[in-house]
Formats: C-alpha cells, structure tokens, sequence
C-alpha cells in the first residue's frame, strides 16, 4: 500500500517554483553539471531561513526546473521485499503554490524513476527500472506530455536509472538520448524522437569480462555486494555543440561502466539519425564512471570509482589529463558558470577546484559528511555542495568557506532556478528552496 502523507504548504506565490516568467531561461535538461550562468546565488544569511515543502521519500533523483520555474522531482518508496521488487514511486511538479502535485497517470508507479528531464515545450521525461528479471523489459523510459496531459511509455530490453538527455535547439524536432546496459554489461545509446519512437541503438563498448556484470549493472556495489534499492544513478551521456566557420557540429560522450569512455558525432538534421560517427573509445575497467561535465570549447571531465578524474578533447577523444583523487569520487565533476578554465570536483573527503588545460589543482577544502554522490551546482560566485550532513556553501574563487545548512542529503544534486535560488530535497522527506540574493 502506498504510503500516505500530508503536504505542508508553507510557499505561497514565491513558493518552489516561483511565479516568474522563466521564458529566457534554458535550464540545461537533466546535465548532471546543473550548472547556471546567471550572476545569482544564496545569501549567507538565507541559508537558516530555507522555505519547505513536503515529500514522500528520494531516492537518488535530483530535482530539474522546468522552462516556467516549476520544479520536478521523482520520488522512491521502499516495497514489499519480494525478489525482484524495486520499490515503487511517482514524478512530482511543485510550482508557484509550493503543493507538491504528481504528475498525471504517474502515481504508484513500479521501480525506481530517475532525474527528470524536461524540454522547452514543458514535457517531462525519465527512466524507470522495473526489475532485474531476464526475458522481459527491464526498463522504459516515460514521457508526460504537457499539452496532452498524458504519459506514454516505450520499453527497454536492459537496464537503465540514468537521467535522459534532450538534445533540442537543433532547428529539428527535439531528439531524446537514453543510455542503458544489457544483461551481459553491453553499454548502449537509445536515440528516439520527442515521440518516444526509436530512431537508433548503438552499443558503444562491452566490459572485458561481460559475464560478471550480469545483475550487476546500476550504481556502485560496495565489494560487489548488492545492497538493494534505492540505486545511485548511472551515468548519462553528455551532449555538446562546437562552432565553427561550416557551423553547428554536435558531439555524444558515452561514458560506460566497466568498459570506458566513447567519443561520437551526432548529427540532429538527419530525418532518422541512425548514424553516429565513431571519433574512439578509451577504456576503463572501473565499476562506476561518472556522467561527464563538458566545458564551452569541447573538455569533457568525467571521475571513476578508481579514485580518477580524467579530461578528454571531445572533438578527437584524446586525454588530455588525468589526476588521482585521495578520496572516493562518485560525483559528476561541474564547471564554473560559463564553463571555461576550471572545472570543479566533490569527492568522499574534499572539494576540489581544478585547472581545466592542464589538471593541475588549485584549491582545494574539506567537507563535512562521511560521504556525497550529489553533483555539486556552481552559480554567479558560489558553488553548492551537499554531503549526508547538508548544503555546504564555498566561493568560486577560492573554494573559501561560505554558509552552510545542516540536513540529511547527498544523493541528490542541488538545482538553481532562474532567479538564483537554490533547490535541494533532503531524506527527511522535505524540498529546500533557498532565497537568491
């Protein structure tokens, strides 16, 4: 039976979502980096002064802003315990009233969701793992159409909780990208239209020992031991276009658990673009690859269980550098806003701030908590952190010690809206909105 619980309205207009007009405003869907461009942030003195709303439990899911400031966010409730059972949940809109509200036919739903994705028409998209059981769709990925007021859903022969990505703002109708893993640990790309039809399928890469990742293949196993639902997310894949003199060129980084990292071009004005055009593969035997943070001109930055965090040319797939961490690094490295010349890191025991030509470091902090798999959100001057003890606030510059909020978190990224406020869910059941300046 699902659990029942009241929602606490303590936002009016200002609420969650906020009631402005966001129509310039280009959240960028479902990018693990969550990274914002505007001059905006959390003034120290907000930070004990956070406005809530209520909520069933999160899994892992992060919260995503939406084109008119609506926020939405998946939620995960445990099940019965059967075998095989994965829990069950919904995908929440919360907007100007601060009311949570689910989404229509989203309720109850089985499995785990992922982060959303939502594109400029207001459609919302996400994963959802279903079982682990063999012969049958393991997963689906599931879109509610904003003009419609419907969810439509296509099946998946394989298992994915990674966030999809909308490749849009292409001149093209939107294309939906999909990353998933098959029974033998075969990581692949779905690429669909906006009308969840499948244009193409590629596998990018295979780990060397394919049958040890069978029922292995979401989230890290702590000694390779499954410690059940809720699973952290895998990786997405990371989309970026680079100008040039012939204009517009779009390239896919697919990064793969257990087998490494595949560089493509994809092209958005093919009519079904089942091509992709291979650029090279780098290999990696690390359990866990994190989803890559990508800089304005081409650096894509992506960390591994190994202790790794490792940079490429996106144009070529060549490494340009990779720098050992000396804690355990679950989170997708983020850029500072404008997403040139540093790139930031989150690590189980320290923040780091990274020079994105070379590697090299250039401040460094320690974070309070036992553990983040959050991505850290960076915005004007400041860059948001959450651990299992709460939102720790640092400058850009320095990575020099700012505010900081107390709560238990770190498996969800914090997102910044259009005005400089900064959303955030905690495991106690509760969404954080902290005032921008």
């Amino acid at each position: 039976m699902r659990t029942r619980f009241v929602v606490t309205a303590l936002l009016l207009c200002f609420g969650l979502g906020g009631c402005l007009t966001t129509s310039n405003w280009r959240q960028i869907h479902s990018d693990a980096s969550n990274t914002g461009t505007l001059l905006a942030g959390t003034l120290p003195a907000a930070m004990g002064t956070a406005l809530t709303s209520a909520l069933p439990p999160i899994g892992h899911a992060s919260p995503v802003i939406g084109p008119d400031g609506s926020v939405y966010i998946a939620s995960w409730e445990q099940g019965t315990g059967g075998v095989g059972d994965l829990g069950h949940g919904a995908v929440w809109r919360i907007a100007g009233s601060g009311i949570p509200r689910i989404l229509v036919n989203s309720g109850d739903l089985p499995g785990q969701l992922s982060t959303s994705a939502v594109d400029g028409f207001g459609n919302v998209y996400a994963a959802q793992y279903l079982t682990f059981g063999h012969g049958v769709p393991q997963s689906a990925l599931l879109k509610w159409d904003a003009a419609l007021s419907n969810m439509k859903s296509v099946p998946i022969n394989g298992v994915t909780l990674s966030a999809p990505k909308i490749l849009d703002g292409t001149g093209q109708p939107p294309l939906i990208v999909q990353s998933y893993t098959t029974d033998i640990g075969a990581n692949h790309v779905l690429i669909l239209n906006d009308q969840l039809t499948p244009l193409a399928d590629w596998e990018t890469c295979v780990p060397d020992q394919p049958s040890i990742w069978d029922n292995f293949k979401i989230g890290f196993h702590v000694g390779g031991i499954d410690l059940g639902p809720p699973y952290p997310e895998s990786a997405s894949v990371g989309i970026r276009s680079l100008d040039s003199d012939r204009g517009k060129t779009y390239y896919l980084v697919a990064p793969g658990d257990g087998c490494g990292v595949t560089f493509y071009k994809i092209d958005p004005t093919l009519a079904n673009p089942k091509v992709l055009t291979y650029i090279e593969h780098h290999g990696s035997s690390s359990a866990l690859l994190t989803s890559p943070a990508i800089s304005a001109d081409g650096i894509a930055v992506i960390a591994d269980a190994d202790h790794h965090i490792t940079a490429y040319d996106i144009t070529t797939g060549d490494q340009k550098w990779q720098v050992p961490t000396t804690g355990f690094i679950a989170a997708t490295p983020v850029m500072a806003p404008g997403a040139l010349n540093v790139v930031y890191a989150a690590t189980y025991g320290e923040v780091l701030k990274l020079d994105l030509a070379t590697g090299g470091t250039l401040n460094s902090t320690s974070v309070i908590g036992m553990s983040t798999d959050a991505t850290p959100a960076a915005a004007g001057n400041l860059l948001f952190v959450a651990t299992d003890a709460g939102l720790f606030t640092f400058k850009l510059s320095d990575l020099t010690f700012v505010a900081a909020a107390p709560f238990p978190g770190g498996s969800s990224s914090p997102a910044i809206g259009p005005n400089g406020y900064v959303i955030v869910p905690t495991l106690d059941g509760r969404m954080l909105r902290f005032p921008g300046p």
